[in-house]
């Protein structure tokens, strides 16, 4: 790339440009930590900055050049002094013997220039005895090295961690960049898969790519035929299993939340799911505004719950059986 500023997304601009400042005033702290969503694009971003901080052409301050032999060996991946921490393929945490690899290496030498840059990504998730090692390091810091830990959830990590990192806020409101991004990369749906993805314009990218609308409009009809007494619990389940790669309890916490907004007489453009409003307001009258609100306490609960090892196949049946009971009995799961 000839120039890394074209990756930088124009809704993390302000991120980058305080991350520049560090730099151009050579005051990079030791620790620093950048809380998102993982479809925001914090990962790239931070590679992009490290990029600019190695690249030997200081022609223009917030840009790597792309073609010095810095930046030819951190394409590669190849950079000596640049270390990227992160689960191992097929896993989903980082090992603590990650970590302690990482331990040996710092206390060597740097091997390229004078500042060396760690990149732990996701930070969150490291199991606790990896993120205590980690601590050590941090207590002990090399004033020529960063360390930049990228989360999604910063209450996941230790109060210790966190209160050793100099945190960057990355919080990201700009739906109108978001939107047009979406747009010029060929989207004519931006707005409702930026919604979709829940504000996340790289996640709804991929969204988009895989037709994903026409996966929720499916799902929504599955929904209604619940609702309405012509699937049972067991066929709603085994059809939202089958579609468990997108994120279905976030739809379904939407589409409740869009529910209740028309019970409180929101216009159509306040909805989640605005082309859906008419099939909304169906499904409001048929399971009436106290169900609505305990359905969406329950989807909430699921939507935190999803990660862990929890059944699906019952978590999905609970669900449906609490939409189509009488009664205000709280569901299993």
């Amino acid at each position: 790339m000839s120039n890394p500023r074209q990756q930088v997304y124009p809704w993390l601009d302000a991120t980058w440009q305080k991350l520049v400042a560090y730099k151009n005033q050579d005051r990079l702290p030791s620790a620093l930590m950048l809380i998102g969503d993982e479809g925001l694009g914090l990962f790239e971003l931070t590679e992009h900055f490290s990029q600019s901080v190695f690249c030997a052409n200081k022609g223009q301050a917030d840009q790597a050049c792309g073609c010095c032999s810095p930046c030819v060996l951190f394409k590669a991946g190849s950079y000596p002094d640049y270390l990227l921490v992160k689960p191992e393929e097929g896993e989903s945490s980082i090992k603590i013997d990650a970590i302690r690899s990482l331990t040996k290496t710092l206390a060597l030498a740097n091997q390229y220039t004078q500042r060396r840059i760690v990149l732990i990504y996701p930070a969150d998730a490291m199991p606790h005895a990896a993120a205590n090692s980690l601590l050590k390091t941090l207590e002990e810091p090399n004033g020529n090295t960063t360390i930049i830990l990228v989360a999604q959830k910063a209450e996941r990590l230790p109060a210790t961690i966190r209160s050793r990192c100099q945190l960057l806020s990355t919080k990201v409101k700009d739906a109108v960049a978001m939107s047009s991004w979406l747009e010029q990369q060929g989207c004519n749906q931006a707005l409702q898969y930026l919604n979709l993805a829940n504000g996340q314009p790289l996640f709804a990218r991929e969204l988009w790519q895989q037709g994903a609308i026409d996966v929720r409009n499916e799902l929504f009809s599955c929904f209604e035929l619940l609702v309405q007494g012509k699937i049972s619990p067991i066929d709603f389940s085994e059809m939202y299993l089958k579609r468990k790669e997108y994120p279905v309890l976030e739809w379904l916490m939407g589409w409740l939340i869009d529910a209740a907004k028309l019970a409180s007489q929101a216009e159509s453009k306040a909805l989640l799911n605005m082309d859906l409003s008419a099939r909304l307001k169906v499904l409001l009258e048929q399971l009436q505004l106290r169900k609505v609100h305990r359905l969406f306490m329950l989807s909430a609960r699921n939507v935190q719950r999803d990660n862990s090892s929890i059944n699906k196949q019952l978590m999905f049946e609970s669900f449906a059986i609490n939409c189509l009971s009488k009664t205000d009995k709280k569901g299993i799961y």
